[in-house]
């Protein structure tokens, strides 16, 4: 069961940093395309970050409980 559990958390983070990191992109190209500046990689990095954890934080279902763990491992992985 622990196993299966952590399988979930893995899919649920790479999928959440997939999808954040797709927006991100996504976000930079229009705003160059438009005039915007170049936004440096760190500050890429730590939005991806930070959108990642505000989802993670979101989470209102019964099952959400379970992301706890997997919430703090993310923090511990991502200086």
């Amino acid at each position: 069961m622990h196993r299966r559990s952590s399988l979930m958390e893995s899919s649920f983070f790479s999928l959440a940093v997939l999808q954040e990191t797709t927006y991100s992109i996504w976000r930079e190209r229009n705003a160059r395309k438009h005039g915007d500046t170049k936004t440096p990689s760190e500050v890429l990095f730590r939005n991806i970050d930070r959108l990642v954890k505000n989802r993670t934080m979101s989470l209102t279902s019964p099952h959400a409980q379970r992301f706890a763990t997997a919430y703090q491992a993310w923090i511990g992985a991502v200086p």
